[in-house]
C-alpha cells in the first residue's frame, strides 16, 4: 500500500514538473507572458523630461502613458556602463556584486581586466558576483526564456547574466552581432550584419519633429561640421564597422537583432514567462563624442524614439500580457561651457595629478592601484597631496570607508576590496575630466546618477511618482511580479509599480 502511494505521488510529481517546465516556480494568472527591460546608455531624467514633448514615437509614449518615477536614482560612485547596468539587473550594489567599473586591476591576475574578462580567454559573466534577475527565473523556470542584446558587450553580458539563452554584441572587428559558446542562440547572429548600411546615410541636419528648438548647441571645441554623413571609409571593412558604432545607425541594426530573435525564438508566446533585456548605445557613443543638444545628439534621441516605438510594435503584435521598463545605466555631464556651470578640467590639474603621483611611482601597479604592501600610511600621504590639486574635491580610499556622508554611502556602495582602485578621485561639481572627447560621466553627482525609470503595460492609467528610488531596486520589483519568492536583494520591490499593475 505504501508503495503504491509514494509510485503515485511521484507520477504525479513528474507530470506536474513536465506541464510546468519549472522547478519551483509555477507562472500565475497575472504574471506578464513577456518582461522587457530597456536601458538607454547616458540617458539621464532631466534630458529625458525635456526632450520628450518635441517626440512622436516610443520614448513619448512610454512617458506619457505609463507610470514615471522623477527621482529615480543611481547610488554608486562611479557611475559607468558596467556597474550601472549589473545593479539594474541583480539588484546589488557594486560593492555586492563586484562589477566596480568598466575596468579593474586584478590582483591575481596581475594586469588590468575588463568587466567581462575571464580566465578562459573570451567574454563572460565570470566577474558578476550575484545572479542577474533573469538568471533567477532560469534556475527555477529552464522553460522560460531570457534574451540580453546590447552593441555593447559589457552591457549585454551584465544584463544577460551567466544562464540566459542569448547574450549577444556588436563586434566592430567583425561588422555583426556576436557571442561566446556560454549561450545557446547562436545561428541568427552572423545574419544581422552592419555592411547593410554602407551606402546609408546618416542624416542629422533635418528633423522631422521641432527637435532643433531645444537648445540645440554648437561648440567648436568639438570639432562638429554637422554634415549628413560621418563615414569615410571606401569599403565595408573594419574601419567602417568602427565607424558606425559612433552613430545612431547602431540602434538600429539592434532593432534588426531584436525582431529576429523575436521571429526565431517566440518571445512571450508560450505559457511560460521570458525576460528581454535591451541595451541601447548609440546616445552614449554619440554623447561622447559629440555632447548632449547638439544636432548629432538630438537626431540619435529622434531614432531611439523611433526605434523603441518599432520595439514596442513588434511586441504588441506578438504577445498578449507585456510589461515594459525602462530607465538608464548612468547620466552624463554637460558640454563643459563656463556659462552652464560644468568647465573642462584645467591642463594645471593634469600637471599636478601626475607630478603627485610620481613621488609615489614605485608604489603603483597600476594607473590607480597601489602594491599590497603600500602602508596606510603612504595611501594617506598620497591621498593628501593629490587633494591639493586644483578642480580635485576630495580623494576617496580605503581610509574613508567610514564616512557616513552622502558621498561616503555611494563610495562605500562602490567599494569591493579585490577589485576597486586604491584612489577614486572625486572632481568638483561641474568638472568634465577628459580633454579628447566632448563629455562624459562617472562622477558623484547628480547629473551623473539621477536617471528615468517608466514602467508601462496597456490598460493602465499614466501616473507620476515623486517617491525616491534606485536602480537596486528593479531587479527586485520584477521578481515580485514574477512571483519570484525568497529571492535576496540589497533593494527593494518598489511598492507603486506591483499596486498600479493590480
Amino acid at each position: 500500500m505504501v508503495r503504491k502511494i509514494l509510485s503515485s505521488i511521484l507520477v504525479h510529481t513528474i507530470v506536474i514538473f513536465l506541464y510546468t517546465g519549472c522547478k519551483r516556480y509555477t507562472p500565475t494568472t497575472q504574471t506578464p507572458e513577456l518582461i522587457v527591460v530597456i536601458v538607454i546608455d547616458q540617458l539621464n531624467y532631466s534630458h529625458l523630461e525635456k526632450i520628450v514633448p518635441s517626440l512622436d514615437g516610443g520614448l513619448r509614449l512610454l512617458f506619457d502613458k505609463g507610470l514615471v518615477f522623477s527621482n529615480f536614482f543611481h547610488d554608486h560612485a562611479i557611475t559607468n556602463t558596467a556597474p550601472g547596468h549589473a545593479s539594474i539587473s541583480t539588484g546589488f550594489y557594486p560593492a555586492q556584486h563586484g562589477i566596480i567599473d568598466n575596468y579593474f586591476y586584478d590582483y591575481k591576475r596581475g594586469k588590468t581586466v575588463t568587466s567581462t574578462t575571464s580566465y578562459s580567454g573570451y567574454d563572460t559573466a565570470s566577474n558578476l558576483l550575484k545572479p542577474t534577475i533573469g538568471d533567477l527565473l532560469k534556475s527555477r523556470c529552464k522553460k522560460c526564456k531570457v534574451v540580453s542584446i546590447s552593441p555593447k558587450t559589457r552591457a549585454a553580458i551584465m544584463l544577460g547574466g551567466r544562464k540566459a539563452d542569448l547574450v549577444a554584441w556588436y563586434s566592430r572587428k567583425k561588422g555583426y552581432f556576436t557571442t561566446n559558446k556560454s549561450y545557446r542562440y547562436r545561428k541568427l547572429l552572423k545574419e544581422v550584419k552592419a555592411e547593410k548600411f554602407f551606402t546609408s546615410i546618416w542624416h542629422i541636419s533635418h528633423f522631422k519633429n521641432d527637435l532643433r528648438t531645444i537648445d540645440s548647441h554648437y561648440h567648436p571645441e568639438t570639432g562638429n561640421d554637422h554634415t549628413n554623413s560621418r563615414f569615410i571609409s571606401l569599403y565595408p571593412g573594419r574601419e567602417f564597422y568602427s565607424q558606425l558604432y559612433n552613430t545612431a545607425l547602431l540602434d538600429r541594426l539592434t532593432l534588426e537583432a531584436i525582431e529576429k530573435v523575436f521571429k526565431n525564438h517566440n518571445l512571450g508566446q508560450d505559457s511560460y514567462p521570458d525576460i528581454l533585456l535591451v541595451s541601447l548605445s548609440s546616445l552614449d557613443t554619440v554623447g561622447h563624442k559629440y555632447g548632449p543638444f547638439t544636432p548629432e545628439w538630438l537626431a540619435t534621441v529622434e531614432e531611439l524614439d523611433s526605434i523603441i516605438a518599432r520595439i514596442i510594435e513588434t511586441v504588441q503584435k506578438n504577445v498578449k500580457s507585456f510589461l515594459f521598463l525602462l530607465t538608464s545605466d548612468h547620466g552624463v555631464a554637460e558640454l563643459p561651457y563656463n556659462k552652464n556651470g560644468f568647465r573642462r578640467i584645467a591642463p594645471n590639474t593634469i600637471v599636478c595629478l601626475r607630478k603627485a603621483a610620481t613621488q609615489y611611482s614605485d608604489l603603483f601597479v597600476s594607473e590607480l592601484n597601489v602594491s599590497k604592501e603600500a602602508s596606510l600610511e603612504d595611501i594617506r600621504s598620497l591621498k593628501n597631496d593629490l587633494e591639493k590639486c586644483e578642480d580635485v574635491e576630495k580623494v576617496w580610499t580605503v581610509l574613508d570607508l567610514n564616512d557616513n556622508s552622502e558621498f561616503g554611502t555611494l563610495f562605500r556602495n562602490s567599494y569591493y576590496k579585490l577589485r576597486s582602485p586604491s584612489f577614486v578621485i572625486q572632481f568638483e561639481k561641474g568638472t568634465v575630466p577628459v580633454i579628447e572627447i566632448a563629455t562624459t560621466h562617472g562622477s558623484f553627482y547628480e547629473y551623473d546618477r539621477h536617471v528615468p525609470l517608466v514602467v508601462w503595460t496597456t490598460g493602465k492609467t499614466a501616473q507620476k511618482v515623486t517617491a525616491r528610488y534606485a536602480s537596486v531596486d528593479i531587479a527586485p520589483t520584477i521578481a515580485a511580479i514574477l512571483g519570484l519568492k525568497n529571492s535576496k536583494f540589497a533593494g527593494k520591490p518598489i511598492s507603486e509599480v506591483i499596486e498600479w499593475l493590480h
